[in-house]
């Protein structure tokens, strides 16, 4: 795979957008906790989630997100190009 500017990544290395929970829920005064108690995903599997450990979402999955926490799925992503 290639990087949009043109560099070959490593295989696991992602393309520059990373999903970050922390942003959007501190906004909306939430906890991973409270995100664990308003979907199907497990406390621990959230905190591999912000750490970056998860690298391939599924849509449903983003979309259980974004309902649970009241936010667009642009939210969850920050850019690290």
């Amino acid at each position: 795979m290639i990087d949009p500017k043109g560099t070959p990544l490593s295989p696991g290395e992602n393309m520059g957008l990373e999903l970050q929970l922390g942003p959007a829920l501190e906004a909306r005064g939430l906890t991973l906790q409270d995100l664990s108690n308003r979907t199907s995903f497990d406390l621990p599997t959230l905190e591999a989630v912000e750490r970056g450990e998860y690298r391939n979402y599924r849509i449903t999955t983003l979309e259980a997100l974004c309902n649970a926490i009241g936010c667009e799925v642009g939210e969850l992503f920050a850019s690290n190009l």
